[in-house]
């Protein structure tokens, strides 16, 4: 799965503890390497200082591209639709990763004598949380995050006497949108916990669908201590190119902070549309087995060595292009119009899969689920006549 190697200047003013400097391009392009310096008519610069960001959002306000660049780089990235006056609701973002850098958050476009950046608020608390899930029409019994938009539960995994709700959540908007992964625990699958965002987008896209496991033996090399690793693996979706690709994070610490591989994608591009990618442990054999969704108009053979599933650092050690090199050369495109021929090569070269291993596997869980299924309906005769 994984190995250890690893993821706004004129006139200053205060508001509710930020450090806010608003600035001209000419003041900053020569230097800034930041590719919207060229393009965004106002930006601010934040000291971190407060634990959240709040930002003022108006439903079905123009959308905006907003960046925050820290270090150099690009922190976070989403769109929101930022509110000019009064907002309809709050997002917030954790600025706890962030803490003690300098800020520079910019967008892509604004309106002549726009006060959206200027409405922006830093503070050690979400702004109304007070009326959180007293709102009218607030679900009760069922989970739901605190703001924005949640959708497919992700990652279920239960470790230590929690249970894991991941969750692709929007932060910044009541659409569907910058898909990030949301999470939660619970100690009895009723009262749940929020924690903060576990996944971000990053360069390889949004953060689509997966599914999380406990490493408990280490087969990634990811433990530093003697906790068990929990391993999630998602579908990075990069919607301007149509490619998803898969990707693995870790946490060695119960699920309260997320490192990225930092050679991620470990899957490369099979099919634009692979994604949610589902793996388990399958005890029996001590492999790895995964199932992504492929396009429902083909599907991909595989024939992957046995040890990249049993010990995954074989295969993540390798380089990315050798990565590509080997899955593009291990797969064969199964069309819906060859599903006939293959279906008749395969019942007429009996004794070639004979030797399959996989076969041989298949048809010994076969015969197992079989004679549970003999063993069951034994017992339920046996209670009826009785």
């Amino acid at each position: 799965m994984v190995d250890r190697r690893n993821f706004i200047g004129s006139a200053a003013m205060g508001v509710c503890g930020l450090y806010l400097v608003q600035h001209s391009v000419l003041a900053t392009a020569a230097q800034s390497t930041d590719p919207l310096e060229s393009v965004a008519r106002t930006a601010r610069t934040v000291r971190v200082s407060k634990r959240y960001l709040n930002l003022p959002v108006k439903t079905g306000a123009p959308m905006q591209r907003m960046v925050l660049w820290v270090d150099g780089k690009i922190g976070r990235e989403f769109d929101i639709e930022l509110a000019e006056g009064e907002p309809d609701w709050w997002a917030f973002m954790d600025l706890t990763p962030f803490e003690g850098k300098r800020l520079t958050l910019k967008v892509d476009k604004l309106p002549p004598g726009s006060r959206g950046l200027a409405a922006i608020r830093q503070a050690d608390h979400i702004e109304d949380e007070g009326t959180l899930y007293h709102e009218a029409r607030r679900p009760q019994f069922h989970f739901t995050s605190r703001r924005g938009w949640v959708n497919d539960a992700n990652g279920l995994v239960f470790h230590q006497g929690e249970y894991h709700l991941f969750y692709q959540h929007n932060p910044y908007g009541w659409n569907w949108g910058n898909m990030h992964w949301g999470h939660a625990v619970s100690a009895d699958l009723v009262h749940w916990r929020e924690l903060p965002v576990a996944l971000y987008p990053d360069e390889h896209g949004t953060m689509f669908s997966g599914s999380a496991v406990v490493d408990g033996n280490n087969t990634a090399g990811f433990q530093t201590g003697y906790e068990k690793t929990l391993v999630a693996m998602f579908t990075a979706a990069d919607l301007a190119r149509d490619v998803n690709t898969q990707g693995i994070a870790f946490s060695n610490d119960r699920g309260r902070t997320w490192t990225k591989y930092k050679d991620n994608p470990v899957l490369p591009l099979i099919h634009p549309s692979s994604r949610d990618p589902k793996v388990i442990w399958y005890a029996p054999e001590r492999t790895w087995v995964m199932a992504l969704y492929l396009d429902p108009r083909g599907s991909f053979d595989f024939d992957v060595p046995e040890e990249w599933f049993t010990n995954p650092a074989i295969y993540l050690s390798k380089p990315y292009e050798e990565k590509v090199k080997l899955l593009t050369t291990l797969y064969r495109p199964i069309t819906g119009e060859m599903i006939a021929t293959e279906l008749e090569r395969y019942f007429n070269s009996e004794q070639r899969y004979a030797d399959d291993a996989r076969v041989q596997r298949a048809e010994r869980v076969a015969a197992e689920l079989e004679a549970q299924l003999a063993a069951r309906d034994l017992v339920a005769k046996r209670t009826g006549a009785e």
